[in-house]
Parts: structure tokens; C-alpha cells; sequence
């Protein structure tokens, strides 16, 4: 009787990523188990719409590709960085030819780790809080594309002050401040 059973030596510690419960029956290694509530109910809420998952994957991936590059391109502007053999060399865009790619794997990575951390302390909050306090409404298009200037801000912001002269502890300090403030202003949630 492995799912069923309880040992009354059993050990259950509440984590602050989500419930996660251990059960140890005796001396036995083979019948410790992790049981993960928020993972499962991540997991699940990822793959019950594997379209929809496919879909958003292809629209983070290509939003990185596009955007990233243009990004980049403040860093290649101010001096931060210069690619040997650009393909794209202009005032508004320089790049090479690799940098939507990694860009569009950055977007796709950065866009489902942050989907996952919110269904992961979502679930979490869901077991510990039922009135539903503390959670905040998605955000929409106006509050996105906002989120969106705001980082565009960041990128240009540590290249002028790269040019300028800041020092790296200046510009990781002003970056930090930034990020602060954006995810104050933007997100404020757990994750």
C-alpha cells in the first residue's frame, strides 16, 4: 500500500515555494516520497493545452527574436559591446547574425520560467489562503507594453551611463533600482 498508508513517523514541513510533505516509513530508503502539491498543479495547468502552450512558446520566442535584437543594438550604440562580423549595421540596428536567436531562446525561457513561478506559488497560495487575498488581476495590454518601455528604458539607460563613464557598481546599483521599482510597479507578486 504505497499512496495510502501514513507512518506515524511521518515528517510534513510547510515551504514558503509551496506545500511539499515528506513521508518516512521506518528504515526503508525506498519508500520515502516527495509530494509536491504546487508542482503537480503547475505541471498541469502547462500541459492541459498542449496548442495553446505550443502557441505562446512560438509568440515568446518570436517577440524575443524581434525585439532583442533592437535592444542589443542600445548596448552596440554606446560602446558596450561591438560585434566583429555584424549583419545588420545601422543607426537603428546593428546585430549579428546570431543574436535572434539567443534572444528568442532568452523570450521563450524567461516567459514560461515566469508563467511557472506564478502557477507554482498560485497553487501554493491557493492551499494556504481560500478567500483569495493577495492575489492581483493579469495584467493587460496597456500595463504590458508599459512593463515593456520600462525594460527598453533599462537597456538604453545602462548604455548611457556606460558611455558616460559609470562606473560597473554604478550601473548595477542605477540597474538594480530600476529592476526594483519596475517589478514594484508592474508585478508585486510572490514570484
Amino acid at each position: 500500500q504505497r499512496g495510502s498508508s501514513r507512518c506515524p513517523s511521518s515528517s510534513r514541513r510547510s515551504a514558503a515555494a509551496g506545500r511539499i510533505t515528506l513521508y518516512a516509513r521506518g528504515d526503508d530508503d525506498d519508500a520515502v516520497r516527495a509530494e509536491t502539491d504546487a508542482l503537480g498543479a503547475t505541471f498541469s495547468a502547462i500541459t492541459s493545452d498542449p496548442g495553446r502552450a505550443a502557441a505562446f512558446s512560438a509568440v515568446l520566442s518570436a517577440c524575443g527574436a524581434v525585439l532583442g535584437p533592437f535592444l542589443d543594438s542600445y548596448h552596440s550604440a554606446t560602446g558596450v559591446l561591438r560585434y566583429e562580423h555584424p549583419v545588420v549595421s545601422t543607426p537603428l540596428l546593428t546585430t549579428a547574425a546570431w543574436v535572434p536567436a539567443l534572444f528568442g531562446l532568452a523570450g521563450f525561457l524567461i516567459g514560461w520560467l515566469y508563467v511557472g513561478l506564478d502557477l507554482y506559488f498560485s497553487a501554493a497560495r491557493d492551499d494556504d489562503d481560500d478567500d483569495g487575498a493577495g492575489r492581483r488581476a493579469p495584467p493587460g495590454p496597456p500595463a504590458i507594453l508599459m512593463c515593456i518601455a520600462a525594460f527598453t528604458f533599462q537597456y538604453w539607460a545602462s548604455g548611457t551611463l556606460f558611455r558616460n563613464g559609470a562606473t560597473r557598481t554604478a550601473i548595477f546599483a542605477a540597474m538594480s533600482a530600476a529592476s526594483a521599482a519596475g517589478f514594484l510597479a508592474f508585478d508585486a507578486t510572490a514570484t
